[in-house]
């Protein structure tokens, strides 16, 4: 029970995070994607960090990896935001999104993984 409640407050928290990432945004102007982009690479940089870096017990796990990472980033958005661009015939928009989400994605975690 108490990792059911430790992963329901990460992930409160990182819903909340979430919304505030994608509120400011688009309160810079900027697309709606890009709030994706931004938690994706957050969540990435956090969850290699706390790979590479950080010795977490399993209650630690469950609040920062399964419930705060597991609800700020996401899979489905990212798979939306792409779909939507093609339907609405936006090809070059649809493949920044991609190419984005995963290339920066990855460069963080290669990153973060050859620091000593």
């Amino acid at each position: 029970m108490p990792y059911l409640i430790v992963t329901f407050i990460g992930g409160g928290l990182g819903a909340c995070t979430r919304f505030f990432v994608s509120t400011i945004a688009l309160n810079f102007g900027l697309r709606y994607w890009i709030g994706t982009l931004l938690v994706n690479l957050i969540g990435c940089v956090i969850y290699f960090s706390t790979v590479k870096f950080a010795h977490l017990t399993n209650m630690q796990i469950h609040f920062v990896r399964i419930g705060f990472l597991g609800s700020l980033t996401t899979f489905s958005a990212f798979a939306v935001e792409i779909i939507l661009q093609i339907e609405a015939q936006n090809y070059s928009e649809a493949f920044l999104i991609f190419f984005l989400n995963i290339s920066l994605c990855l460069l963080a975690g290669i990153f973060i993984f050859r620091i000593s």
